[in-house]
């Protein structure tokens, strides 16, 4: 997986968490994703699909990893962190979020 991090994306113990798990994602390794998410999580993968609680997540994931990540922004403010990139799988780019 071709990965780029674009420089202020980790500078903080918030950005990196976020940053950690989008990468999880993106190599789908599930066990880790899990471990970082509530049972209430909710994936809405813009234009597609919703994914509901721990497992459908987990579920989701499953699968070939994607083919790249570029996460360009990570903005941070209290508790809040907004991510902003693109993830390409099989030539598709898709956005998404997640609320955890």
């Amino acid at each position: 997986m071709k990965l780029r991090i674009d420089a202020d994306c980790g500078n903080s113990p918030r950005k990196a968490q976020v940053r950690d798990l989008l990468i999880a994602l993106s190599e789908r390794r599930s066990g880790d994703v899990a471990a970082e998410l509530s049972d209430d999580v909710e994936w809405d993968i813009v234009g597609s699909v919703v994914h509901r609680g721990r497992d459908d997540v987990t579920h989701a994931i499953s699968g070939p990893p994607d083919r790249s990540l570029h996460i360009r922004n990570l903005l941070s403010h209290g508790k809040q962190v907004a991510a902003e990139g693109i993830a390409t799988r099989r030539r598709t780019k898709w956005r998404t979020s997640l609320t955890w």
